[in-house]
């Protein structure tokens, strides 16, 4: 093997252990900045529940149609599709 060869294989290897090496230490502080939570003599609280198992099991059936909000039902004109096609839609652009 030729020695200028040599030298670039053993370039190549320093600089890929070099790359590999940065990246390994610069995820370590990554990871200890997450890790390290600041101490505080409070108790960590669990977050507040958004569903309880009352509220899952016996859920508020009443329905109140006066408190929707439904602004321009009144200018509706003609019939409503079922579905929404392209020629629907380009006869609403007529």
């Amino acid at each position: 093997m030729e020695p200028f060869g040599l030298v670039v294989i053993v370039v190549g290897i320093a600089a890929v252990a070099a790359v590999t090496w940065w990246f390994a230490r610069r995820r370590r502080a990554d990871m200890l900045e997450y890790d390290e939570a600041p101490a505080s003599d409070e108790p960590v609280q669990a977050p507040p529940q958004v569903l309880s198992r009352d509220a899952l099991i016996n859920p508020n059936r009443h329905l109140d149609p006066t408190k929707w909000d439904l602004p321009g039902d009144d200018d509706i004109e003609g019939e409503l599709p079922t579905h929404f096609d392209r020629d629907y839609l380009r006869r609403q652009q007529d």
